[in-house]
């Protein structure tokens, strides 16, 4: 039965097409959306800006369209396009970012400097910026090196890395792919190896059931069981000994120190 009134509806065969393949697909070579990204924010961020809490004016109050258009650019850069290595992505930045909240690390409460910032590589103002906070300034210099700079120097412009969106998630992004010392997280991310990818984040597993909570709304929300090559993958557990952290020199005694692990193989 067609509508009451007289007016012809059409539909166009392109947009319908297009509109139920993002119903029935995977987020696979997909842009993130606005709808996937309330997996890692809230209701508050999305209609009044992220980074509200970010100490650059130039960031804070971000619209969520300006937002997804840079991380979307960066993730195609550094073929960050299936599913499974988003969502991976994406659980740890929300993490790094205080559910996109800040761009860099935050001070004391009183204003003070936090006493582990003196331990980075080249002290304090080498703290946590951008998506995945970059820190250390041998990660700096790194970054500065990188294929597709154009030539700015952000071991001496350091605070880009935190005051310009474009480079808040460029960084982010290089360093998923490129900056860890524990390798290149997307090849773990495809195999499912959370325990991996947290350690190549954090250097440790600080708030390890969070991410794990925002990796299991986001393989929801991104489909990964609808995808062709992702589908068979869980995220309620992950098991030590599946993980290529047990075959790295200190992958297990770290994972065995942090506090709430103690002997289990399955977290």
């Amino acid at each position: 039965h067609g509508p009451s009134n007289s007016t012809v509806h059409h539909l166009h065969p392109i947009g319908f097409i297009e509109n139920y393949s993002s119903l029935s697909s995977c987020a696979c070579n997909q842009p993130l959306t606005e709808e996937q990204l309330q997996a890692i924010t809230n209701a508050s961020q999305i209609e009044n800006g992220l980074f509200s809490r970010s100490a650059h004016a130039s960031i804070r109050g971000t619209p969520v369209s300006d937002f997804l258009r840079a991380i979307n650019l960066a993730m195609n850069a550094y073929d960050i396009t299936e599913c499974i290595d988003k969502a991976h992505f994406l659980a740890h930045v929300a993490l790094e970012t205080d559910y996109i909240k800040t761009t860099q690390e935050y001070k004391n409460r009183d204003g003070s400097i936090p006493a582990h910032w003196h331990n980075y590589s080249g002290g304090h103002d080498y703290h946590g910026r951008g998506l995945i906070q970059l820190t250390h300034n041998t990660n700096y210099r790194a970054y500065s090196r990188r294929e597709n700079n154009d030539g700015t120097d952000y071991d001496a412009n350091r605070g880009l890395v935190a005051s310009n969106l474009q480079v808040a998630t460029d960084s982010a992004c290089w360093y998923w792919r490129n900056g860890s010392a524990w390798g290149d997280m997307s090849t773990y991310a495809k195999n499912n190896d959370f325990i991996y990818t947290a350690i190549g984040v954090n250097g440790g597993f600080n708030h390890f059931l969070e991410r794990k909570e925002f990796l299991q709304e986001l393989a929801s929300r991104l489909k990964i069981n609808l995808c062709s090559i992702h589908s068979d993958k869980t995220f309620d557990k992950f098991r030590v000994s599946e993980s290529a952290l047990h075959t790295k020199p200190n992958g297990m005694r770290i994972f065995r120190s942090a506090r709430y692990f103690g002997d289990a193989n399955e977290v």
